[in-house]
């Protein structure tokens, strides 16, 4: 949708960009920070193939492997300890398997749809 937007810019002045961000939990529900401890947590990028990551040993070990297995997607660790999981095309992203230990177990299963942003140049 971004990209038919932007075909018209010059005749609208309007632009548009894709994004997306999924917000995993800071903490679990017995209310401990999460460990970041997984083994087979699974995640989709809009159409593409399902990667299943292997088993992880920290929070910061499970956004490294999200970075390194995971095409189309960016982890990074909030400011509350929480996961993130965000691109700059706005395809939506879904978290599956085993995700106790992420914070994504409220999401579970459901797709995350990204956003599309709209600018116009004279800042009406």
């Amino acid at each position: 949708m971004a990209n038919v937007i932007n075909e018209k810019t010059a005749e609208t002045g309007v632009t548009a960009s894709a994004y997306n961000v999924v917000q995993g939990d800071a903490i679990d529900s017995a209310g401990s920070a999460l460990t970041g401890i997984t083994s087979g947590m699974q995640i989709t990028v809009g159409n593409n193939a399902t990667v299943t990551l292997g088993a992880t040993s920290s929070m910061d070990n499970l956004v490294e492997t999200i970075n390194r297995d995971v095409d189309g997607v960016t982890a990074s660790i909030g400011d509350k300890g929480e996961l993130l999981l965000t691109n700059d095309t706005g395809e939506a992203i879904t978290v599956g398997g085993n995700t106790a230990g992420s914070g994504m177990t409220d999401i579970k299963g459901t797709a995350q749809e990204g956003f599309l942003a709209l600018s116009s140049a004279d800042g009406s």
